[in-house]
Protein backbone atom coordinates (compact mmCIF):
# COMPACT_ATOMS: atom_id res chain seq x y z
CA UNK A 1 0.00 0.00 0.00
CA UNK A 2 1.76 3.60 -0.94
CA UNK A 3 1.12 6.57 -0.57
CA UNK A 4 1.72 8.70 -3.81
CA UNK A 5 1.20 12.65 -3.62
CA UNK A 6 -0.65 14.85 -0.97
CA UNK A 7 -1.99 18.35 -2.77
CA UNK A 8 -2.98 21.06 -1.18
CA UNK A 9 -5.31 23.58 -2.61
CA UNK A 10 -7.78 26.07 -1.50
CA UNK A 11 -10.92 27.22 -2.22
CA UNK A 12 -13.81 29.09 -1.07
CA UNK A 13 -17.06 27.22 0.08
CA UNK A 14 -20.23 28.46 -2.35
CA UNK A 15 -23.54 28.11 -0.04
CA UNK A 16 -27.16 29.83 -0.47
CA UNK A 17 -28.66 31.86 2.51
CA UNK A 18 -32.28 31.83 3.18
CA UNK A 19 -33.95 34.26 4.35
CA UNK A 20 -35.13 34.77 7.41
CA UNK A 21 -38.89 35.64 8.54
CA UNK A 22 -39.68 39.42 9.53
CA UNK A 23 -42.37 40.41 12.17
CA UNK A 24 -41.51 44.05 12.51
CA UNK A 25 -40.33 46.62 10.57
CA UNK A 26 -36.57 45.50 11.65
CA UNK A 27 -35.89 42.92 8.88
CA UNK A 28 -33.29 40.15 8.96
CA UNK A 29 -30.80 39.05 6.28
CA UNK A 30 -28.66 36.17 7.45
CA UNK A 31 -26.13 34.79 4.91
CA UNK A 32 -24.31 31.61 5.18
CA UNK A 33 -20.93 31.28 6.15
CA UNK A 34 -18.30 31.47 3.13
CA UNK A 35 -14.68 29.66 4.73
CA UNK A 36 -11.75 29.32 3.21
CA UNK A 37 -10.60 25.97 3.40
CA UNK A 38 -7.76 23.41 2.66
CA UNK A 39 -8.18 20.36 1.08
CA UNK A 40 -5.50 17.72 1.26
CA UNK A 41 -6.02 14.72 -1.24
CA UNK A 42 -4.21 11.76 -0.70
CA UNK A 43 -3.91 9.08 -4.27
CA UNK A 44 -3.53 5.51 -3.47
CA UNK A 45 -3.68 2.59 -5.91
CA UNK A 46 -7.73 1.49 -5.96
CA UNK A 47 -6.29 -2.24 -5.60
CA UNK A 48 -3.43 -2.03 -3.00
CA UNK A 49 -6.06 -0.60 -0.19
CA UNK A 50 -9.09 -1.07 1.75
CA UNK A 51 -9.59 2.29 2.53
CA UNK A 52 -12.85 1.55 4.82
CA UNK A 53 -10.11 -0.61 7.04
CA UNK A 54 -7.19 1.91 7.21
CA UNK A 55 -9.46 5.01 7.89
CA UNK A 56 -11.46 2.59 10.55
CA UNK A 57 -8.01 1.55 12.10
CA UNK A 58 -6.27 5.25 12.13
CA UNK A 59 -9.72 6.95 13.56
CA UNK A 60 -9.39 3.48 16.33
CA UNK A 61 -6.15 5.58 17.06
CA UNK A 62 -6.86 8.89 17.83
CA UNK A 63 -7.51 10.48 14.18
CA UNK A 64 -10.26 12.68 14.17
CA UNK A 65 -10.23 14.44 10.56
CA UNK A 66 -12.85 11.89 8.65
CA UNK A 67 -11.84 11.98 4.73
CA UNK A 68 -14.48 11.86 1.73
CA UNK A 69 -13.59 8.82 -0.30
CA UNK A 70 -13.51 9.43 -4.57
CA UNK A 71 -12.88 6.65 -6.47
CA UNK A 72 -11.12 8.11 -9.81
CA UNK A 73 -10.61 4.89 -11.88
CA UNK A 74 -7.45 2.77 -10.89
CA UNK A 75 -6.90 5.34 -8.02
CA UNK A 76 -8.78 6.12 -4.76
CA UNK A 77 -8.69 9.79 -3.42
CA UNK A 78 -8.88 10.23 0.50
CA UNK A 79 -9.99 13.71 0.57
CA UNK A 80 -9.26 15.57 4.06
CA UNK A 81 -10.18 19.41 5.31
CA UNK A 82 -7.63 21.47 7.07
CA UNK A 83 -6.20 21.74 9.18
CA UNK A 84 -3.67 18.59 8.75
CA UNK A 85 -1.16 16.43 10.53
CA UNK A 86 0.77 15.04 8.10
CA UNK A 87 3.22 13.67 10.77
CA UNK A 88 0.51 12.23 12.36
CA UNK A 89 -1.24 10.32 9.78
CA UNK A 90 1.78 8.90 8.83
CA UNK A 91 2.53 7.38 12.19
CA UNK A 92 -0.96 5.72 12.52
CA UNK A 93 -0.72 3.98 8.67
CA UNK A 94 2.66 2.93 9.70
CA UNK A 95 1.15 1.25 12.95
CA UNK A 96 -1.85 -0.04 10.95
CA UNK A 97 -0.06 -1.55 8.10
CA UNK A 98 2.31 -3.88 10.64
CA UNK A 99 -0.47 -4.45 12.93
CA UNK A 100 -2.35 -5.68 9.77
CA UNK A 101 1.07 -7.57 8.29
CA UNK A 102 1.48 -9.15 12.01
CA UNK A 103 -2.75 -10.48 11.75
CA UNK A 104 -1.76 -11.93 8.07
CA UNK A 105 0.67 -13.58 9.16
CA UNK A 106 -1.05 -14.97 12.13
CA UNK A 107 -4.06 -16.12 10.44
CA UNK A 108 -2.69 -17.48 7.12
CA UNK A 109 -3.55 -20.71 7.57
CA UNK A 110 -7.13 -19.76 8.02
CA UNK A 111 -7.21 -16.80 4.93
CA UNK A 112 -10.60 -17.89 3.82
CA UNK A 113 -12.14 -17.17 7.64
CA UNK A 114 -10.11 -14.15 7.97
CA UNK A 115 -11.79 -12.61 4.65
CA UNK A 116 -15.19 -13.41 5.77
CA UNK A 117 -15.02 -12.10 9.04
CA UNK A 118 -13.45 -9.08 8.07
CA UNK A 119 -16.42 -8.23 5.45
CA UNK A 120 -18.46 -8.55 8.58
CA UNK A 121 -16.80 -7.24 10.96
CA UNK A 122 -15.04 -3.98 9.24
CA UNK A 123 -16.51 -1.03 9.93
CA UNK A 124 -16.41 2.39 7.97
CA UNK A 125 -15.39 5.78 9.40
CA UNK A 126 -18.36 6.99 9.68
CA UNK A 127 -19.62 4.72 12.34
CA UNK A 128 -16.90 5.19 14.47
CA UNK A 129 -17.50 8.67 14.12
CA UNK A 130 -21.54 8.26 15.24
CA UNK A 131 -20.36 5.72 18.07
CA UNK A 132 -18.72 8.22 19.79
CA UNK A 133 -22.07 10.53 20.17
CA UNK A 134 -24.47 9.13 22.24
CA UNK A 135 -23.04 9.35 25.57
CA UNK A 136 -21.47 12.91 24.23
CA UNK A 137 -18.22 11.79 24.32
CA UNK A 138 -17.48 14.27 21.35
CA UNK A 139 -14.14 15.76 20.73
CA UNK A 140 -13.75 17.80 23.72
CA UNK A 141 -12.76 14.36 25.52
CA UNK A 142 -9.90 14.06 22.95
CA UNK A 143 -6.18 14.43 24.76
CA UNK A 144 -4.56 17.74 24.74
CA UNK A 145 -6.96 20.07 24.84
CA UNK A 146 -6.53 23.48 25.81
CA UNK A 147 -9.66 25.13 27.61
CA UNK A 148 -10.02 28.80 26.85
CA UNK A 149 -9.93 31.02 29.89
CA UNK A 150 -12.94 32.52 29.49
CA UNK A 151 -16.10 31.91 31.23
CA UNK A 152 -18.98 31.30 28.72
CA UNK A 153 -21.78 30.70 31.44
CA UNK A 154 -22.06 34.82 32.66
CA UNK A 155 -25.82 34.89 31.16
CA UNK A 156 -26.58 31.23 30.28
CA UNK A 157 -25.02 28.36 31.66
CA UNK A 158 -24.56 27.01 28.72
CA UNK A 159 -22.13 23.84 29.69
CA UNK A 160 -21.41 22.35 32.82
CA UNK A 161 -18.07 23.46 34.10
CA UNK A 162 -18.02 25.30 37.77
CA UNK A 163 -15.56 28.09 35.60
CA UNK A 164 -17.38 28.40 32.14
CA UNK A 165 -14.75 26.59 30.38
CA UNK A 166 -17.12 25.52 27.70
CA UNK A 167 -14.80 25.34 24.71
CA UNK A 168 -11.08 24.78 23.69
CA UNK A 169 -8.22 24.40 21.11
CA UNK A 170 -7.56 21.36 19.93
CA UNK A 171 -4.23 19.83 20.34
CA UNK A 172 -3.00 20.59 16.85
CA UNK A 173 -4.60 24.32 16.71
CA UNK A 174 -2.75 26.69 15.30
CA UNK A 175 -0.99 29.35 17.06
CA UNK A 176 -2.34 32.04 14.91
CA UNK A 177 -6.11 31.01 15.55
CA UNK A 178 -5.39 30.83 19.69
CA UNK A 179 -3.46 34.71 19.07
CA UNK A 180 -6.03 36.43 16.92
CA UNK A 181 -9.46 34.95 18.03
CA UNK A 182 -11.17 37.23 20.28
CA UNK A 183 -13.26 35.83 23.35
CA UNK A 184 -15.86 38.76 24.77
CA UNK A 185 -19.22 39.29 24.83
CA UNK A 186 -20.66 42.71 23.26
CA UNK A 187 -17.71 43.07 20.79
CA UNK A 188 -16.83 46.05 19.13
CA UNK A 189 -17.58 46.65 15.24
CA UNK A 190 -13.73 46.05 14.74
CA UNK A 191 -13.81 43.26 17.32
CA UNK A 192 -16.56 40.91 15.36
CA UNK A 193 -15.19 42.27 12.04
CA UNK A 194 -11.97 40.30 13.52
CA UNK A 195 -13.79 37.46 14.31
CA UNK A 196 -15.32 36.71 10.90
CA UNK A 197 -11.82 37.09 9.75
CA UNK A 198 -11.11 34.33 12.01
CA UNK A 199 -14.74 32.32 11.82
CA UNK A 200 -12.70 29.42 10.29
CA UNK A 201 -11.10 28.71 13.37
CA UNK A 202 -14.19 27.59 15.04
CA UNK A 203 -13.40 24.12 13.22
CA UNK A 204 -10.08 24.10 15.74
CA UNK A 205 -12.23 24.62 18.78
CA UNK A 206 -13.79 21.58 20.72
CA UNK A 207 -17.02 22.44 23.06
CA UNK A 208 -18.14 20.87 26.24
CA UNK A 209 -21.88 19.35 25.75
CA UNK A 210 -24.21 22.00 24.96
CA UNK A 211 -26.67 22.80 28.22
CA UNK A 212 -30.37 22.81 26.61
CA UNK A 213 -33.46 25.32 27.60
CA UNK A 214 -36.27 23.26 28.45
CA UNK A 215 -39.08 24.92 26.34
CA UNK A 216 -42.77 25.11 27.31
CA UNK A 217 -44.08 23.42 24.18
CA UNK A 218 -47.87 24.89 25.44
CA UNK A 219 -49.35 26.53 22.79
CA UNK A 220 -50.12 30.29 23.05
CA UNK A 221 -53.56 31.92 22.91
CA UNK A 222 -54.48 34.19 20.31
CA UNK A 223 -54.01 38.11 20.93
CA UNK A 224 -56.75 40.14 19.61
CA UNK A 225 -53.82 41.94 17.43
CA UNK A 226 -53.21 38.51 15.95
CA UNK A 227 -56.56 37.47 15.05
CA UNK A 228 -56.99 40.87 13.43
CA UNK A 229 -54.12 40.84 11.19
CA UNK A 230 -55.06 37.63 10.18
CA UNK A 231 -58.27 38.25 9.10
CA UNK A 232 -56.96 41.68 6.99
CA UNK A 233 -54.39 39.27 5.42
CA UNK A 234 -57.23 36.78 4.49
CA UNK A 235 -59.29 39.51 2.88
CA UNK A 236 -56.51 40.42 0.94
CA UNK A 237 -55.78 37.39 -0.25
CA UNK A 238 -52.20 36.75 1.20
CA UNK A 239 -52.69 32.91 2.28
CA UNK A 240 -54.15 32.01 -1.66
CA UNK A 241 -52.25 32.05 -4.84
CA UNK A 242 -53.05 34.41 -7.17
CA UNK A 243 -52.47 35.46 -11.12
CA UNK A 244 -50.63 38.44 -10.29
CA UNK A 245 -47.10 37.65 -12.56
CA UNK A 246 -43.86 38.52 -11.03
CA UNK A 247 -41.71 40.95 -11.53
CA UNK A 248 -38.05 41.08 -12.13
CA UNK A 249 -35.10 43.57 -11.60
CA UNK A 250 -32.03 42.57 -12.57
CA UNK A 251 -28.68 44.11 -12.44
CA UNK A 252 -27.19 44.87 -15.87
CA UNK A 253 -23.55 42.95 -15.05
CA UNK A 254 -25.40 39.73 -14.84
CA UNK A 255 -25.06 36.82 -17.79
CA UNK A 256 -28.51 36.58 -19.71
CA UNK A 257 -27.80 32.49 -19.38
CA UNK A 258 -27.25 33.21 -14.91
CA UNK A 259 -30.41 35.11 -15.33
CA UNK A 260 -32.41 32.46 -17.40
CA UNK A 261 -31.34 29.78 -15.11
CA UNK A 262 -32.50 32.07 -11.93
CA UNK A 263 -35.82 32.43 -13.03
CA UNK A 264 -36.24 28.92 -13.91
CA UNK A 265 -35.73 27.79 -10.66
CA UNK A 266 -38.17 30.09 -9.48
CA UNK A 267 -40.56 29.28 -12.11
CA UNK A 268 -40.47 25.42 -11.76
CA UNK A 269 -41.01 26.12 -8.29
CA UNK A 270 -44.19 28.04 -9.05
CA UNK A 271 -45.31 25.01 -10.76
CA UNK A 272 -45.50 22.96 -7.14
CA UNK A 273 -46.45 25.50 -5.14
CA UNK A 274 -48.47 28.09 -6.62
CA UNK A 275 -48.29 31.59 -7.57
CA UNK A 276 -48.01 33.72 -3.89
CA UNK A 277 -47.34 37.37 -3.71
CA UNK A 278 -47.69 39.75 -5.58
CA UNK A 279 -43.88 39.49 -5.65
CA UNK A 280 -40.60 41.06 -6.77
CA UNK A 281 -37.51 39.67 -7.62
CA UNK A 282 -34.77 40.98 -7.49
CA UNK A 283 -31.24 39.94 -8.82
CA UNK A 284 -27.74 41.51 -7.59
CA UNK A 285 -24.55 41.10 -9.96
CA UNK A 286 -20.67 41.33 -8.76
CA UNK A 287 -20.47 45.38 -10.00
CA UNK A 288 -21.54 47.27 -6.82
CA UNK A 289 -21.75 50.72 -9.34
CA UNK A 290 -25.04 49.28 -11.05
CA UNK A 291 -27.43 48.56 -8.18
CA UNK A 292 -28.09 51.73 -6.75
CA UNK A 293 -31.51 51.69 -8.64
CA UNK A 294 -32.31 48.08 -7.87
CA UNK A 295 -32.14 49.04 -4.02
CA UNK A 296 -33.77 51.95 -4.63
CA UNK A 297 -36.54 49.90 -6.21
CA UNK A 298 -36.40 47.29 -3.14
CA UNK A 299 -36.93 49.53 -0.85
CA UNK A 300 -40.20 51.78 -1.87
CA UNK A 301 -41.34 48.05 -3.25
CA UNK A 302 -41.14 46.74 0.31
CA UNK A 303 -41.79 49.74 2.56
CA UNK A 304 -44.06 52.73 0.98
CA UNK A 305 -44.57 55.39 3.02
CA UNK A 306 -41.41 55.33 5.27
CA UNK A 307 -38.56 57.06 5.24
CA UNK A 308 -36.47 55.28 1.98
CA UNK A 309 -32.91 55.99 3.40
CA UNK A 310 -33.42 53.41 6.83
CA UNK A 311 -34.24 50.73 4.03
CA UNK A 312 -31.01 51.99 1.71
CA UNK A 313 -28.71 51.54 4.72
CA UNK A 314 -29.97 48.96 6.14
CA UNK A 315 -30.93 46.15 3.64
CA UNK A 316 -30.13 48.30 1.03
CA UNK A 317 -25.97 48.00 2.63
CA UNK A 318 -26.44 44.13 2.53
CA UNK A 319 -27.07 44.25 -1.10
CA UNK A 320 -23.87 46.17 -1.89
CA UNK A 321 -22.37 43.57 0.60
CA UNK A 322 -23.43 40.47 -1.72
CA UNK A 323 -22.53 42.23 -4.45
CA UNK A 324 -18.83 42.48 -3.29
CA UNK A 325 -17.87 40.09 -0.42
CA UNK A 326 -20.06 37.44 -0.58
CA UNK A 327 -19.25 34.82 -3.03
CA UNK A 328 -22.57 34.55 -4.31
CA UNK A 329 -25.70 31.51 -4.52
CA UNK A 330 -27.01 33.44 -1.74
CA UNK A 331 -30.18 35.24 -1.43
CA UNK A 332 -32.83 36.51 1.25
CA UNK A 333 -36.73 36.84 1.33
CA UNK A 334 -38.71 39.93 2.50
CA UNK A 335 -42.15 39.69 3.58
CA UNK A 336 -43.78 42.96 3.94
CA UNK A 337 -47.35 41.93 5.51
CA UNK A 338 -47.66 44.70 7.92
CA UNK A 339 -48.57 47.10 4.73
CA UNK A 340 -51.33 48.07 3.14
CA UNK A 341 -50.97 46.38 0.48
CA UNK A 342 -49.04 43.23 1.83
CA UNK A 343 -45.96 42.15 -0.65
CA UNK A 344 -43.17 39.51 -0.70
CA UNK A 345 -39.84 39.58 -2.11
CA UNK A 346 -36.84 37.81 -2.56
CA UNK A 347 -33.34 39.11 -3.46
CA UNK A 348 -30.36 37.01 -4.79
CA UNK A 349 -26.69 37.08 -5.83
CA UNK A 350 -26.04 34.13 -8.21
CA UNK A 351 -22.92 31.60 -7.54
CA UNK A 352 -19.40 33.50 -7.60
CA UNK A 353 -15.62 32.31 -7.07
CA UNK A 354 -13.40 33.63 -4.72
CA UNK A 355 -12.21 36.85 -7.04
CA UNK A 356 -16.10 37.49 -7.51
CA UNK A 357 -16.63 36.34 -10.96
CA UNK A 358 -19.84 34.27 -12.19
CA UNK A 359 -18.94 30.79 -12.13
CA UNK A 360 -22.12 29.79 -13.91
CA UNK A 361 -23.12 26.99 -11.23
CA UNK A 362 -26.19 27.11 -13.16
CA UNK A 363 -27.96 24.26 -11.44
CA UNK A 364 -27.02 25.75 -7.71
CA UNK A 365 -28.49 29.10 -8.73
CA UNK A 366 -31.74 26.97 -9.99
CA UNK A 367 -31.95 25.34 -6.33
CA UNK A 368 -31.35 28.37 -4.34
CA UNK A 369 -34.40 30.29 -6.31
CA UNK A 370 -36.49 27.23 -5.97
CA UNK A 371 -35.43 27.48 -1.63
CA UNK A 372 -36.32 31.10 -1.89
CA UNK A 373 -39.45 30.67 -2.99
CA UNK A 374 -40.69 28.34 -0.85
CA UNK A 375 -39.82 30.79 1.99
CA UNK A 376 -42.38 32.89 0.57
CA UNK A 377 -45.06 30.10 0.11
CA UNK A 378 -44.31 29.41 3.86
CA UNK A 379 -45.09 32.91 4.94
CA UNK A 380 -48.22 33.21 2.76
CA UNK A 381 -49.44 30.73 5.23
CA UNK A 382 -48.33 32.86 8.13
CA UNK A 383 -51.52 34.50 8.91
CA UNK A 384 -51.75 35.05 13.01
CA UNK A 385 -48.73 38.22 13.09
CA UNK A 386 -46.32 39.27 14.80
CA UNK A 387 -46.12 35.14 14.60
CA UNK A 388 -43.56 35.24 17.70
CA UNK A 389 -45.90 36.45 19.94
CA UNK A 390 -46.40 33.13 22.37
CA UNK A 391 -45.39 29.68 21.30
CA UNK A 392 -46.79 27.83 18.66
CA UNK A 393 -47.33 30.50 15.65
CA UNK A 394 -43.55 30.97 14.58
CA UNK A 395 -41.93 28.82 12.34
CA UNK A 396 -38.59 27.12 14.30
CA UNK A 397 -35.72 27.79 12.58
CA UNK A 398 -35.27 23.87 11.61
CA UNK A 399 -38.30 23.67 10.55
CA UNK A 400 -38.39 27.09 8.60
CA UNK A 401 -35.17 25.99 6.92
CA UNK A 402 -35.41 22.10 6.48
CA UNK A 403 -38.45 21.96 5.18
CA UNK A 404 -36.76 24.43 2.12
CA UNK A 405 -33.68 22.11 1.78
CA UNK A 406 -36.09 19.35 1.83
CA UNK A 407 -38.04 21.09 -1.12
CA UNK A 408 -34.88 22.48 -3.25
CA UNK A 409 -33.26 18.50 -3.37
CA UNK A 410 -36.71 17.44 -3.97
CA UNK A 411 -37.16 19.47 -6.60
CA UNK A 412 -33.87 19.76 -8.05
CA UNK A 413 -33.46 15.89 -7.81
CA UNK A 414 -36.86 15.40 -10.78
CA UNK A 415 -35.22 18.19 -12.62
CA UNK A 416 -31.29 17.23 -12.90
CA UNK A 417 -30.58 19.86 -10.98
CA UNK A 418 -29.21 17.81 -8.27
CA UNK A 419 -28.75 14.28 -6.71
CA UNK A 420 -30.85 13.60 -3.89
CA UNK A 421 -28.78 10.64 -2.75
CA UNK A 422 -25.55 13.00 -2.99
CA UNK A 423 -27.27 15.58 -0.99
CA UNK A 424 -28.97 13.43 1.91
CA UNK A 425 -25.11 11.99 2.31
CA UNK A 426 -23.57 15.56 2.43
CA UNK A 427 -26.19 16.49 5.38
CA UNK A 428 -25.30 13.40 7.49
CA UNK A 429 -21.70 13.87 7.23
CA UNK A 430 -22.41 17.29 8.36
CA UNK A 431 -24.39 16.38 11.46
CA UNK A 432 -22.35 13.72 12.35
CA UNK A 433 -19.20 16.03 12.66
CA UNK A 434 -21.45 18.64 14.00
CA UNK A 435 -22.56 15.94 16.83
CA UNK A 436 -19.07 15.23 17.51
CA UNK A 437 -17.75 19.05 17.71
CA UNK A 438 -20.79 20.70 19.46
CA UNK A 439 -22.51 17.58 21.51
CA UNK A 440 -25.96 18.00 22.96
CA UNK A 441 -26.89 20.21 20.51
CA UNK A 442 -30.35 19.09 18.10
CA UNK A 443 -33.13 20.60 16.14
CA UNK A 444 -35.55 21.22 19.33
CA UNK A 445 -33.01 23.55 20.34
CA UNK A 446 -33.70 25.88 17.42
CA UNK A 447 -37.71 26.87 18.48
CA UNK A 448 -37.65 29.99 19.92
CA UNK A 449 -35.39 33.01 19.78
CA UNK A 450 -34.05 32.92 23.33
CA UNK A 451 -32.64 29.52 22.22
CA UNK A 452 -31.13 30.36 19.46
CA UNK A 453 -29.91 33.34 21.28
CA UNK A 454 -27.77 30.84 23.85
CA UNK A 455 -26.95 28.63 20.89
CA UNK A 456 -25.08 31.60 19.30
CA UNK A 457 -23.84 32.54 22.57
CA UNK A 458 -22.03 28.76 22.98
CA UNK A 459 -20.42 28.91 19.70
CA UNK A 460 -20.58 31.91 18.22
CA UNK A 461 -23.13 32.35 15.81
CA UNK A 462 -21.09 28.82 13.83
CA UNK A 463 -23.24 26.07 14.42
CA UNK A 464 -26.48 27.42 14.05
CA UNK A 465 -26.34 27.30 10.51
CA UNK A 466 -26.02 22.99 10.97
CA UNK A 467 -28.93 22.67 12.84
CA UNK A 468 -31.01 24.95 10.74
CA UNK A 469 -30.05 23.25 7.33
CA UNK A 470 -28.54 20.18 7.54
CA UNK A 471 -30.40 18.94 10.60
CA UNK A 472 -33.56 20.40 9.58
CA UNK A 473 -33.08 18.80 5.94
CA UNK A 474 -32.48 15.07 7.46
CA UNK A 475 -35.42 15.52 9.58
CA UNK A 476 -37.62 15.86 6.69
CA UNK A 477 -36.47 13.37 5.34
CA UNK A 478 -37.38 11.48 7.86
CA UNK A 479 -40.81 12.67 8.33
CA UNK A 480 -41.38 12.31 4.11
CA UNK A 481 -39.88 8.43 4.73
CA UNK A 482 -43.05 8.31 7.53
CA UNK A 483 -45.67 9.95 5.42
CA UNK A 484 -44.86 11.28 1.69
CA UNK A 485 -43.08 14.57 0.00
CA UNK A 486 -46.46 15.69 -0.31
CA UNK A 487 -47.44 15.58 3.17
CA UNK A 488 -44.21 18.14 3.61
CA UNK A 489 -44.44 20.33 0.79
CA UNK A 490 -48.23 20.54 0.05
CA UNK A 491 -50.75 19.47 3.19
CA UNK A 492 -48.76 20.95 5.86
CA UNK A 493 -48.87 24.68 5.43
CA UNK A 494 -52.76 25.70 5.15
CA UNK A 495 -52.91 23.39 8.10
CA UNK A 496 -50.07 25.77 10.32
CA UNK A 497 -51.94 29.15 8.43
CA UNK A 498 -54.92 28.11 10.95
CA UNK A 499 -53.99 26.40 13.81
CA UNK A 500 -50.04 27.32 13.59
CA UNK A 501 -47.10 24.77 13.19
CA UNK A 502 -47.06 23.37 16.44
CA UNK A 503 -50.53 21.59 16.37
CA UNK A 504 -50.16 21.18 12.04
CA UNK A 505 -47.24 18.83 13.29
CA UNK A 506 -49.45 16.79 15.10
CA UNK A 507 -52.18 16.58 12.58
CA UNK A 508 -49.92 16.07 9.32
CA UNK A 509 -47.06 13.18 10.70
CA UNK A 510 -49.52 11.90 13.73
CA UNK A 511 -47.10 12.71 16.88
CA UNK A 512 -45.94 15.27 18.95
CA UNK A 513 -42.66 16.93 17.96
CA UNK A 514 -41.74 15.53 21.55
CA UNK A 515 -41.61 12.17 20.17
CA UNK A 516 -40.11 13.42 16.96
CA UNK A 517 -37.40 14.32 18.37
CA UNK A 518 -36.48 11.36 20.16
CA UNK A 519 -36.74 9.40 17.14
CA UNK A 520 -34.65 11.37 15.49
CA UNK A 521 -32.10 11.33 17.85
CA UNK A 522 -32.36 7.39 17.57
CA UNK A 523 -31.50 7.81 14.17
CA UNK A 524 -28.70 9.96 14.73
CA UNK A 525 -27.34 7.37 16.99
CA UNK A 526 -27.34 4.41 14.44
CA UNK A 527 -23.92 4.29 12.70
CA UNK A 528 -23.54 6.62 9.75
CA UNK A 529 -24.44 3.64 6.75
CA UNK A 530 -27.30 2.34 8.69
CA UNK A 531 -28.42 6.27 8.46
CA UNK A 532 -27.87 6.38 4.68
CA UNK A 533 -29.20 2.97 3.80
CA UNK A 534 -32.32 3.65 5.66
CA UNK A 535 -32.90 7.14 3.47
CA UNK A 536 -31.33 6.28 0.52
CA UNK A 537 -31.75 2.69 0.04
Amino acid sequence: MKKLLIISISLIMISYCSGETSSSNDQVMVEEENEEKDLYIIDYPADEIDVDWLIECIVSKGWDNIPKIEGMGNTVNLIFEGPWNGSLYDSLVDECEEERRADEGDHHEDEGDHHEDEGIEAKKAEEILQENLGSHAGLWQEPGVEWIDFNFNTEYILCDDPDGYCAGWEQNASQECKDSYIFKRNLTQEEQENNWKYESCIYQMVFKPFNPLVEDRTPTPLTQEQKNNAERLREYGWNKAQDIEITFRVASDIPEEVVEASKDGMYKAIEVLGNYGPMRVYYIGNDVDVIDDIILDFCEFNYPGEPVQRCIDDQGQGMREMAYIYPGANGFAQHSWYIEKPVQSFVHNPSAGENNEFMYELNRDRMVNAHEYFHVYQEAHVLYRPSHIGFGWDLPRWVGEGSAVYFETNLGNKNGWGNRNEIVKESLYTIAEHRARFPGLSVGDTESEEQVQRINEYCFQMCLGGLQYEFGHIAFELLAKKTSPDAIILDFWPIAAEYGWYEAFNQVFSMTTEEFYEEYEEFLRKPFNEQLEELTG
